[in-house]
């Protein structure tokens, strides 16, 4: 019997968080869930488009009220133009703001350097920051100079016509290249079933055994802490595992409908943006106080009112 036939027969639930690895893969296989869908598959439509972006990540001074002149910030315009800005409020008030290739940001991504992705990937063990010059952290050759200094000189543009601030001391501004990578299975895992009287338990995949967003860092990660909470609210005892399998498939559903398989358009940055909100930012616990619960609502309502 392997250690795994063990874990069926002394546990009501097996969930399943060991990413998308040799683990995953085998395990799927033996259950016979392997349906996947990602952005290599022939004819994919999980990500229409182009699919490259930048990404900068910094420390603000201050929290973020998302308040100009007294009234909601919503940062509408720079969607518009594939900037996306979230400043997360957390004790070290991280900040990220991400560019989409679309609207005035679509030509200058889309024209992107190979160098340049190679260059500030994120797996790359150097650091580029959003200064390049006396401060760079990372040497770059002539083109992708060039093309920073147009990308820079775009995003500044958008950033002061949209009322979004970064640190004036830009060399603390990290800067990564996120080539948009997606991928998720369709079924979450298998059902409890009867065998010779015995309930085997539902086995069901959280987290990057289940789908990833690669582009966005961490959010599959938190994406999997959001389904886990879901899952064990509805299943607080022993007898609701039973059903496990249909609450968890019927929250999957949802969450492909709506992380998943978007074509690229004005609404793309919106999209992100809230992916990046419902799974970074709400009902964070900081300093023993749950964020944003009561925010949620004003920032949907006011999303619908920008249209």
């Amino acid at each position: 019997m392997t250690d795994f036939d063990t874990i069926k027969s002394e546990y009501d639930l097996v969930l399943i968080a060991t990413g998308d690895g040799v683990f995953t893969k085998d395990l799927r296989k033996k259950l016979g869930v392997i349906n996947k869908t990602s952005d290599e598959d022939a004819g994919s439509k999980i990500l229409e488009g182009d699919r490259r972006g930048v990404y900068l990540v910094f420390q603000a001074q201050n929290g973020e009220t998302y308040t100009r002149s007294g009234k909601h910030f919503g940062g509408k315009e720079a969607q518009k133009d594939g900037v996306a800005y979230l400043h997360a409020n957390d004790k070290k008030n991280h900040v990220e703001i991400a560019t989409f290739p679309y609207g005035r940001m679509c030509q200058i991504l889309t024209s992107m350097p190979q160098t340049f992705k190679d260059t500030a990937a994120y797996t790359n063990d150097t650091q580029l920051r959003l200064t390049f010059d006396g401060e760079r952290m990372v040497p770059m050759k002539p083109t992708e100079v060039a093309w920073f200094k147009k990308y820079k000189a775009k995003l500044m543009e958008i950033l002061k016509e949209a009322n979004i601030w970064i640190p004036t001391v830009q060399s603390t501004i990290n800067v990564y290249y996120g080539p948009r990578r997606n991928y998720y299975y369709h079924a979450v895992g298998v059902k409890s079933e009867r065998v010779g009287g015995k309930v085997v338990p539902a086995i069901l995949f959280l987290g990057d055994s289940l789908g990833g967003t690669d582009y966005m860092l961490g959010i599959s990660l938190r994406r999997g802490m959001v389904a886990t909470t879901n899952l064990l609210q509805q299943v607080t005892n022993v007898d609701q595992c039973w059903n496990s399998f249909e609450i968890h498939q019927r929250y999957w559903d949802d969450v492909i409908a709506n992380d998943f398989n978007k074509a690229a358009d004005e609404q793309m940055a919106v999209r992100e943006l809230k992916k990046v909100f419902t799974y970074d930012m709400l009902d964070r616990i900081v300093d023993g106080h749950k964020m944003y619960s009561d925010y949620a609502e004003k920032v949907a309502k006011s999303q619908s009112e920008d249209g």
